[in-house]
């Protein structure tokens, strides 16, 4: 499988992979069966991912059954990492047609494409507050991946995290009050929660495991998440207390990540290898039988599901 970039850096993290642990600066450079019943009745909004199928790793979006799959962007350099603007007029994501990695916005149709992040040093895995004034990010800008904040037309950028050790894939929770990431601070990663801020980081997960991509559910009361050991990682999800984590994908043959819920809480998309090419999958957030939403010879990953 030919993968991006992109998806090295976040695989890496969310799998053990000991590169990015060892060698922060290479990242700058950088289900088990199906069901034809799916998961109950989710199938609303509209889904942004990335695909690498036209031979370029490009913003994609879909209706929430995977049907209606349009390209938005068209460059010669990889763009991934989708994240909806809460009103679903825009998207961010990340792009290397700057040579290095950077964090865009564009408006929904693929127009109007600006640039909000320039720094010699990458920024990705853009993430919207709730209220859509402001715009958390990860760069590794200060020398370490570090979690940043900044408003939406890309001024005021802040690093909230300020700690030598990788703080990563931040989600906001549904009030904005407060944000959730993953961080290796205390030598394994886990997923921590901080005050939007910065402040107050408390850990909620505690295990040998690698726990890593946090997606808070909309009704605010669960936190879905990777954990991995070895080469796989599979969906988790846990009260956003810590407690009563709870596995709920089975992957064999690849890594299941990335997840993001629908807009009622009652689905969770993400991306799975399991058959040796990635694509884009959804459960029931209890459980189950995941269903596929995506099959193309192409790599389909890091969905975004706006309502």
């Amino acid at each position: 499988m030919v993968a991006s970039l992109g998806t090295f850096e976040m695989r890496a993290f969310a799998r053990l992979r000991v590169a990015l642990w060892l060698t922060i600066a290479a990242l700058a450079l950088s289900q088990g069966c199906g069901s034809s019943s799916g998961p109950s009745d989710s199938a609303d909004g509209r889904i942004a991912f990335a695909s690498d199928r036209d031979g370029n790793y490009e913003i994609y979006v879909m209706d929430a059954d995977g049907s209606n799959q349009v390209r938005l962007t068209q460059n010669t350099d990889w763009d991934d990492l989708p994240c909806w603007s809460p009103d679903g007029t825009k998207i961010a994501f990340r792009s290397w047609r700057a040579i290095n990695a950077d964090i865009y916005v564009m408006d929904a149709d693929g127009g109007n494409q600006v640039r909000l992040t320039d720094n010699p040093e990458g920024d990705m895995l853009p993430a919207w507050s709730p209220d859509g004034s402001r715009i958390a990010f990860t760069s590794e800008r200060d020398g370490d991946m570090e979690i940043y904040v900044m408003n939406a037309d890309g001024s005021d950028q802040l690093n909230i995290t300020q700690n030598p050790a990788v703080d990563i894939s931040c989600c906001w929770s549904p009030d904005g009050s407060q944000i959730a990431f993953s961080s290796d601070r205390e030598g394994n990663p886990e997923i921590y929660v901080m005050d939007a801020d910065g402040r107050d980081p408390v850990r909620l997960t505690v295990d040998s495991a690698l726990d890593a991509f946090p997606a808070w559910s909309p009704d605010g009361e669960s936190i879905a998440y990777d954990r991995g050991s070895g080469l796989i990682s599979m969906m988790w999800v846990m009260n956003t207390d810590g407690t009563d984590p709870r596995q709920l994908t089975y992957a064999v043959g690849g890594s299941d990540y990335g997840p993001t819920w629908s807009p009622d809480g009652r689905s969770i998309a993400f991306s799975s290898e399991d058959d040796g090419t990635t694509d884009i999958w959804v459960i029931d957030a209890d459980g189950g039988l995941p269903v596929r939403l995506t099959d193309d010879p192409g790599n389909d990953e890091w969905p975004a599901w706006w309502p």
